[in-house]
């Protein structure tokens, strides 16, 4: 399976201006170490997906974005991102996690699930497919990014 790397990041940019209408509290970064500044002071990053979360139960976890180059939460965890949300844009269903906390439990849950690979024309991403279910007792208060608009 092949991405379009320029039409995901179109997307991307889309859904963080959306986002950015539901949490008015929050001061869009230039995206390079987290997505996010939060009212606390702490960095958030935004991983956006389009498929609908009611036909599908997984997170898509990014393990490496390229070769062995940390990818997802454990990138943003290097990048010092506090708060790793995963937003489906479809729906508006928005998972808040610590990312320490996330990488710890996706370190324990990876050896039961295959890493899987998405070709980006000169790199192939690898990631894990995660049942929503097995990182539902790590989740975080949506409260804690900030009061959340109303008229999004």
């Amino acid at each position: 399976m092949a991405a379009d790397f320029k039409t995901d990041l179109k997307k991307g940019k889309a859904a963080e201006a959306t986002f950015a209408l539901r949490f008015t509290e929050l001061k869009q970064t230039d995206g390079m170490k987290g997505d996010f500044l939060m009212p606390c002071g702490s960095i958030l990053e935004l991983k956006n997906d389009t498929y609908c979360p009611d036909k599908w139960p997984n997170y898509i976890m990014e393990r490496y974005r390229s070769k062995e180059r940390d990818g997802g939460p454990w990138q943003s965890l290097e990048h010092g991102a506090k708060y790793f949300a995963y937003n489906f844009t479809k729906t508006g269903l928005l998972a808040l996690f610590k990312t320490e906390e996330l990488v710890i439990e996706l370190e324990k849950l990876a050896p039961s699930y295959t890493l899987q690979g998405i070709s980006n024309g000169s790199y192939e991403t690898r990631f894990y497919r995660i049942p929503r279910e097995k990182l539902a007792h790590i989740l975080q208060p949506l409260s804690l990014i900030g009061v959340e608009n109303a008229n999004k």
